[in-house]
């Protein structure tokens, strides 16, 4: 059987605020691929410690940074958690929900992840 990688856009919001991205990603990425994405476009240090959680029936669980979004099985409307761990024990927690999911519209060797619009560039700008 062949699987069909599939694109999906992610809106990233950074709780609490209006502060949120959405992504465009192949469903092949790992959640450490996706951490890289998340650190580069909310600007965070990529030296912290972060780590990602899903909903399962009702209970939150932590996963492998190793996990790709394929094996989430997500489904639009769908969120997970990532949790970004700043200095001090400060948490940046952000949401992430499904926004679609359809088939790639390029073969995966010349896909390239995409930020299609961003709501307020910083926490710092929010809170002008």
């Amino acid at each position: 059987m062949n699987i069909i990688p599939k694109e999906v856009t992610l809106k990233i919001t950074l709780a609490g605020t209006p502060v949120s991205r959405v992504l465009l990603v192949s469903d092949s990425i790992s959640l450490i691929e996706l951490y890289t994405f998340i650190t580069f476009l909310f600007e965070w240090d990529q030296m912290r410690n972060h780590a990602f959680r899903f909903k399962c029936n009702g209970n939150w669980v932590a996963l492998s940074s190793k996990t790709t979004l394929a094996q989430l099985h997500l489904l639009p409307g769908e969120e997970m958690g990532f949790v970004y761990d700043y200095s001090a024990g400060k948490c940046w927690e952000h949401q992430i929900e499904v926004l679609s999911l359809q088939d790639l519209p390029k073969p995966l060797k010349d896909y390239v992840p995409t930020c299609t619009s961003a709501e307020y560039k910083t926490c710092v700008d929010f809170n002008r």
